[in-house]
């Protein structure tokens, strides 16, 4: 929702920062030097615009943070680059949730027009939290054919979260790789376990629930997924080789051809107990087994 804000306003930068113990933590951003991260990573209420957004319960404006005099930016606000901002609060029924926050490159007086879209935005953004904080993240796996899409999108849907592809992250070289029908090793699914595992923290900074599909087949890949956050769920869908075969047999417009199926079963390492995953499996119709994935988090 952030950059759809950003996209919006024609704006370049942009945070959301959530309240937690008192404080506003910084959960999302865009295009912020990291020098500034350090200094707007914890905000406390009634300082820089954020903070005093938060506190008022109102939008604060600047026209141009680079000239501004007001005092109201905190210190180190113009190393954004940025000049027109504005903060405005996400409210729940009157709660405060967080702070969204965007700017642009060049100088701007913000029309009351605009600051209500931003408000609205923010509120549905705060709603959105209040809803779906407790969806969890969950990592739907298993091999080819296994149905983790089709499962996982139907699992975000259920829950009221946002679903991901996991094989969106995979860079040019392995989505080549692997039309070539070259399995991929180790190193080749490094960075896209790296940047699948920071969308998860995303996820998690922000308190949203998040599913995502992902083959996750070893041991030490779902350890770099988890990366050290007890919160992720993994569930593992399990299946006989003839339905794997099937399925991928009358599987059209994807990248990973059917022979790959032997490389990803010898990869394969089934979750043990201690990593505690909800196992299903493939041959059961995919509404009973999201019918049971929710029934299953409602008792827990």
């Amino acid at each position: 929702m952030l950059g759809a804000a950003l996209e919006h306003f024609g704006c370049q930068a942009g945070t959301v920062h959530l309240l937690r113990g008192g404080v506003l933590e910084l959960a999302a951003h865009r295009n912020i030097p990291p020098a500034v991260i350090e200094i707007v990573e914890t905000v406390p209420i009634g300082k820089g615009l954020a903070g005093l957004a938060a506190e008022r319960r109102e939008p604060i404006t600047i026209c141009n943070l680079q000239t501004d005099t007001s005092g109201l930016p905190r210190p180190g606000a113009r190393a954004t680059d940025m000049q027109g901002s504005v903060a405005v609060p996400m409210l729940t029924n009157g709660e405060l949730r967080g702070v969204l926050g965007i700017a642009r490159v060049d100088a701007y007086d913000w029309p009351p027009a605009e600051v209500e879209t931003l408000s609205l935005l923010a509120a549905a953004l705060a709603a959105r939290l209040a809803t779906s904080t407790q969806g969890g993240l969950y990592v739907v796996m298993g091999v080819a054919g296994s149905g983790k899409s089709a499962i996982g999108a139907l699992l975000a849907h259920a829950l009221g979260v946002e679903f991901v592809e996991g094989d969106a992250y995979h860079s040019p070289e392995n989505v080549a790789r692997m039309s070539a029908g070259v399995p991929l090793g180790d190193e080749d699914r490094r960075l896209w376990l790296a940047a699948i595992a920071a969308r998860l923290d995303e996820a998690r900074r922000a308190g949203l629930g998040l599913v995502v599909a992902c083959s996750a087949l070893k041991r030490r890949y779902r350890d770099v997924l988890r990366a050290g956050n007890a919160d992720v769920q993994f569930v593992y869908l399990n299946g006989a080789r003839v339905l794997l075969e099937q399925r991928l047999a009358g599987r059209r417009g994807h990248f990973m051809p059917a022979s790959l199926l032997d490389s990803q079963l010898a990869d394969l390492e089934p979750p043990a107990a201690e990593e505690h995953a909800l196992v299903c499996e493939i041959s059961d119709p995919p509404e009973a087994i999201v019918a049971g994935l929710v029934a299953r988090r409602r008792l827990t």
